[in-house]
């Protein structure tokens, strides 16, 4: 063989195995992907707040504030993770929230140790 059909059998082999291996998935940090109430929501006044990621939570670095039409912070009771759930965060309202406009703003600290954060919207019907 000629050294330049080498080179383009090589060449050949070399993509055909790229073509047929498994593609690797894409890794990314984690995601919200469900809040309870859901955003934008106009629901009845809940006693608690549900955020479920896309993976593993670390809740000892997560921070939840959760404010009213005034922008002013609301008490909540408690953050911790739903039963046999680690992607599920659960905040425990403190108090009964009348009607209005809410936002939750949240940061935390997901399984592959990145920092992600966000805010949500939902309403408490009158």
């Amino acid at each position: 063989m000629k050294p330049v059909r080498i080179r383009r059998w090589s060449a050949a082999a070399a993509l055909g195995l790229m073509l047929a291996a498994p593609s690797l998935p894409a890794y990314a940090h984690a995601e919200l992907l469900e809040t309870v109430p859901a955003s934008q929501a106009s629901t009845t006044a809940p006693k608690e707040l549900r955020l479920t990621f896309s993976e593993s939570i670390e809740l000892s670095f997560a921070e939840v504030t959760l404010k009213g039409d005034d922008d002013r912070p609301i008490a909540v009771e408690r953050l911790s993770l739903a039963p046999y759930d680690n992607k599920t965060m659960v905040i425990t309202v403190a108090t009964d929230l009348p009607a209005g406009a809410y936002t939750v703003d949240w940061s935390l600290v997901s399984a592959d140790d990145h920092r992600i954060e966000g805010s949500y919207s939902f309403d408490v019907a009158p």
